[in-house]
């Protein structure tokens, strides 16, 4: 069975523990808004980002490798087995890297027969079809994984702040000067598309979290 709830609900304790963990990294940086380290490491002393938590924390061994390849069709896969789990994402920008990499070890907290990261063109039917649809929304294993995945690099927590910070940004900006969404994206290393629909559509994501939450 998918365990559709529980994904959520382990990213923001994942969060939770890498923020406890690498605790020299946000040092400073009180509002948590930073990069979420996915798999650099980001401690002078032991390894800490989200894999190597993940690794300690569900008791998974877990690689992750960016590969130099082009596709038309897939942009990321994880092979699972019962003693080790490959992450393989072909090499995007940092900021797309990275998401893929996310979006694929949330399928280690769903259980799911499909593994793979298909375009960027259905990734946006994907989010635009889930926010839009309401309680008509049919939760599967890879709806789950984008919704964990966009848990992981814009937690809910430090959405009030970047509602707020968009709001300051949108009257000082120029023709000349980033926009807001991706004066954000920069910050958190986010694709702008993503910090786009999270923002866009932040009440929307509360109501569905708290929905999912609820489920047995």
């Amino acid at each position: 069975m998918p365990h559709y709830s529980s994904a959520i609900n382990q990213s923001k304790k994942l969060i939770s523990l890498l923020r406890a963990e690498c605790s020299e990294y946000y040092a400073g940086e009180t509002s948590f808004v930073m990069p979420t380290p996915i798999f650099d490491s980001v401690n002078s002393g032991k390894p800490a980002n989200l894999i190597s938590i993940m690794q300690k924390h569900c008791d998974i061994d877990i690689t992750a490798t960016i590969i130099d390849a082009s596709s038309d069709k897939i942009l990321a896969y994880c092979l699972r087995n019962n003693d080790s789990h490959k992450v393989y994402v072909i090499r995007q920008n940092p900021c797309w890297t990275r998401y893929y990499i996310a979006k694929e070890l949330s399928h280690l907290l769903v259980f799911s027969n499909k593994n793979t990261t298909s375009t960027l063109e259905g990734l946006d039917d994907l989010l635009s079809g889930l926010i839009n649809k309401g309680e008509s929304l049919a939760v599967n294993a890879e709806n789950i994984a984008y919704f964990a995945a966009i848990e992981m690099l814009i937690p809910s927590d430090i959405v009030p702040k970047l509602l707020n910070a968009r709001g300051v940004l949108e009257d000082i900006v120029d023709d000349n000067s980033d926009g807001p969404n991706l004066r954000i994206a920069k910050k958190l290393l986010v694709p702008e598309r993503i910090v786009e629909y999270r923002l866009d559509y932040a009440d929307k994501f509360k109501e569905w979290y708290e929905e999912s939450s609820s489920r047995a």
